[in-house]
């Protein structure tokens, strides 16, 4: 037989397998790592989205407002409340709410922004995302008239477990300037 074709010898298959069991687990630790923090920048990712969708939604209806109810609402609590009028004389509110959402055959209380236009409610935060905080407050010029309202929130995924997906949080400060002929009620 050939002396170049005798194949691999035991003590170099041993040292092939103690190479493969130093590396598999180093690999095996930076995909973990690379796949936690994939789950992690998603979760920031969609607590942003729904962030800047709240954000959207607020500068549209809020800068059109005809009237800004400051003695219906609560303004400067925890979780404020605004009442105003749209620009179609709609009473407009907005709010934080409790909302019971199911994932995995299991309910959850969630504090979510709720916007009731009339007799329409809609959810302007995603049922994954939970509102930590929620604050309006009126600004007002030197002569004590209201010429804007500020609103201060943080936003935080929903999720159980202790991923990184659950540390994404927003938070975000917004102040929008109301139309002169926007009346204080």
């Amino acid at each position: 037989m050939p002396r170049f074709a005798r194949g691999i010898t035991l003590i170099e298959t041993l040292i092939y397998l103690a190479i493969m069991a130093i590396l598999i687990p180093a690999f095996a630790a930076l995909a973990l790592q690379a796949v936690e923090s994939g789950a992690g920048a998603a979760g920031k990712g969609h607590v942003n989205d729904s962030g800047l969708a709240l954000l959207g939604m607020l500068e549209h209806e809020v800068t059109e407002a005809s009237a800004v109810g400051v003695s219906a609402s609560t303004l400067g609590g925890a979780f404020s409340t605004l009442v105003f009028k749209g620009k179609d004389g709609v009473t407009i509110t907005l709010d934080v709410l409790q909302s019971v959402v199911v994932r995995s055959n299991t309910s959850t209380n969630v504090r979510r922004v709720r916007f009731q236009k009339g007799t329409e409610t809609v959810w302007l935060t995603d049922r994954d995302v939970e509102v930590v905080a929620w604050q309006v407050d009126a600004v007002r010029n030197s002569t004590a008239i209201l010429t804007g309202l500020r609103f201060s929130w943080t936003l935080r995924p929903l999720n159980p477990s202790s991923s990184a997906y659950r540390q994404g949080v927003f938070s975000g400060t917004a102040t929008f300037d109301l139309f002169p002929q926007t009346v204080e009620e």
